[in-house]
């Protein structure tokens, strides 16, 4: 018998099937699922105080990216209702800007608009961008010829995407695609100035942070992790990095300096979180102020585990007699 369901991936597990069958018509399955289907949507201060966003409820919620001016916040659902959708921060209302399968969203400099990857078919993932307010239709950007991530976008209307490993950097205004780096960077984003990238690469054996050149590709790049690190992010006033330890449990942030030229000081923890990441770009984002952090959590109350496997003999036969062929 072999497994028909139950995806790899984290971020999609919400309504996973536990089944198999074998090929004489025998079904075995589970009810429920070992994975939770729901989360919350925190906010956690520097000290690691976490307070739920009531008005979200629980949801399978991924990539949180708040806007620039601070007021709106981008998110993806998966699951069974997957989609964009646009949270109003201080008046607590939601908005599905878009369905099917979403991923990845990134505001423009200027907060006018969404980019992100659509999966309008198991084919089909290419990258798009809208109105924020769904005032006029998606429009396509990149036609998708392996899987894009939108990654960043910097002040001066360039947009940043990861493509097979590598990083990409097109100009909006001719869309002119310079590649940064190696082709093994994972996370990447840029500094508030523009002029530095930092990501994640697992060359060493483990996933280590580094930062490079954002203005001189192929430059060299500083080493920023001790020991393992996921995701960084950078504060928006540029003194700080931060990023995750490998098993997500503690967030990490490291002093920096972008100007004349990049410093960085050593790593030290700023708070302990049961954060679950994302691959190959982060789950979390930071406030305005560099004060709080938007963070999705497991639900307190977890489903109950699989106690029960269930034999179902003859299931094919039981399948025809529910869904009979249609008659020619």
């Amino acid at each position: 018998m072999t497994p028909e369901s139950n995806c790899p991936r984290v971020d999609h597990n919400s309504g996973a099937g536990q089944y198999a069958f074998s090929d004489s018509g025998t079904l075995l399955y589970s009810s429920g699922g070992i994975f939770p289907d729901k989360k919350n949507l925190f906010w956690v201060n520097r000290k690691g105080e976490a307070k739920i966003i009531q008005s979200l409820g629980q949801q399978p919620f991924i990539y949180p990216r708040i806007s620039p001016d601070g007021s709106k916040l981008a998110y993806i659902l998966s699951g069974s209702n997957p989609g964009l959708w646009i949270h109003d921060i201080v008046r607590g209302t939601s908005t599905k800007l878009v369905g099917n399968a979403a991923y990845a969203p990134v505001w423009t400099s200027d907060g006018n608009r969404i980019i992100f990857q659509n999966e309008e078919s198991l084919e089909t993932k290419n990258i798009f961008w809208m109105p924020w307010d769904g005032s006029r239709p998606k429009e396509q950007l990149i036609t998708a010829k392996s899987s894009y991530w939108p990654s960043f976008y910097t002040r001066d209307n360039r947009f940043g995407y990861r493509s097979a490993g590598k990083v990409l950097l097109i100009r909006m205004d001719n869309r002119e695609v310079t590649p940064i780096g190696d082709g093994s960077q994972l996370w990447p984003v840029s500094s508030p100035d523009d002029q530095w990238l930092a990501y994640g690469s697992t060359e060493s054996g483990q996933p280590e942070i580094y930062v490079t050149s954002l203005q001189k590709p192929g430059g060299r790049r500083i080493p920023i992790s001790i020991g393992g690190g996921c995701e960084p992010l950078w504060a928006h006033n540029g003194r700080e990095l931060f990023y995750w330890t490998v098993d997500g449990r503690v967030l990490m942030t490291v002093d920096t300096v972008l100007k004349p030229s990049f410093q960085a000081g050593k790593p030290r923890k700023l708070f302990s979180f049961q954060y679950r990441g994302t691959m190959p770009i982060r789950n979390y984002d930071i406030a305005l102020d560099d004060q709080r952090f938007v963070i999705p959590g497991l639900v307190i109350e977890r489903p109950e585990p699989v106690t029960q496997l269930n034999l179902v003999v003859n299931w094919f036969e039981e399948l025809k007699r529910l869904v009979p062929s249609a008659k020619k």
